[in-house]
């Protein structure tokens, strides 16, 4: 790091998520992977990248391994899946399906 990075943060209103969610078929991960890429293509477009030339942006997302019923054991239980981001989509119709597809394998 140095002195020069920031942080911030938004809100993201979790009824219009779980809209979406439903509207498009996926999960609010899914929601919130397609919400963050179109935020990085804004950001990286404001920094004069050529984010339509960016075929292969991933990121590292966590998923939970825990069993969805059952086993109340202590501890965590997570894996990190390499997600790709499709950055060159300008719209967010066409960024949820690749988003989607990565995280339901």
């Amino acid at each position: 790091m140095g002195p020069h990075r920031t942080y911030t943060s938004t809100r993201l209103d979790l009824a219009r998520a779980k809209e979406a969610r439903k509207a498009l078929g996926g999960t609010l991960n899914d929601v919130a992977l397609a919400v963050v890429t179109g935020a990085l293509r804004r950001y990286l477009g404001r920094r004069g990248d050529a984010v339509e030339a960016m075929k292969d942006f991933r990121a590292l997302v966590p998923v939970d391994l825990r069993p969805r019923m059952g086993e109340d054991g202590v501890g965590n239980h997570i894996s990190l899946v390499l997600v790709h981001l499709p950055l060159s989509s300008p719209t967010p119709g066409p960024r949820f399906e690749p988003v989607h597809r990565a995280c339901d394998t």
